[in-house]
């Protein structure tokens, strides 16, 4: 029977820690090829990941391809425009407890096939795939010193997403350079600066009570 020894097991657990072990993704924009890097990347970490599109042929299409590295996909056959389609399935997740905790967008696509998504499932961190470089040289530039997705999510709570002066970052996934944003309920958010309100207490040449000593007459 092979043991391991300290060092081996606290080497195992910390890999183990840095993966993306049970978490819910759901990934849109799969007619996109990177969408096959990108889901089998989220799975060797250890995710739980779900691909939408409202064509079946591409979600059948991201299958046969992700079976070429034994790489297992949920589908769902959806149309992600749709208000009524998008909250039926966000009732269906909720009720199996298996609401996102991120949605990957692999689409550059305007309007976005992770708007109704961001809105109705309110997952806790967004990604959206960013344009890529047109030269090796560029893209080697731009994903230079950016973390990978479970590195970024393993570091210590003092340099944590959820603090009220992080900015947005950026992560990779598997060499794919997405923006990383967080979803915010609109009771959260902060509320939009107004200008104080002045009190009118006079003529305009005179605005404020004198603070001089009156004379007696």
């Amino acid at each position: 029977m092979t043991t391991m020894s300290p060092l081996d097991r606290r080497s195992s657990e910390t890999e183990s820690r840095s993966r993306l072990d049970h978490l819910e993704v759901l990934v849109v924009g799969v007619e996109e090829l990177i969408s096959r890097d990108v889901v089998r990347a989220l799975v060797a970490d250890g995710a739980i990941v779900t691909a939408a599109a409202r064509d079946e042929r591409s979600l059948a299409h991201l299958q046969r391809d992700l079976g070429l590295y034994r790489t297992a996909v949920n589908i769902a056959a959806i149309d992600l425009f749709s208000s009524s389609e998008m909250g039926l399935f966000a009732d269906n997740l909720r009720g199996q407890h298996r609401l996102p905790h991120l949605v990957v967008c692999c689409s550059l696509r305007n309007p976005s096939p992770a708007a109704l998504a961001l809105s109705l499932l309110q997952p806790s961190l967004v990604l959206d795939v960013m344009p890529a470089p047109a030269t090796r040289l560029g893209r080697a530039v731009a994903t230079l010193n950016i973390p990978s997705l479970p590195a970024l999510l393993d570091r210590p709570w003092r340099h944590g997403l959820f603090g009220p002066d992080r900015n947005p970052q950026r992560v990779l996934i598997a060499s794919h350079l997405f923006a990383l944003r967080r979803w915010e309920p609109a009771s959260e958010r902060a509320p939009p600066r107004r200008s104080p309100i002045i009190a009118d207490h006079g003529p305009a040449s005179a605005p404020f009570p004198s603070s001089s000593p009156r004379h007696k007459r």
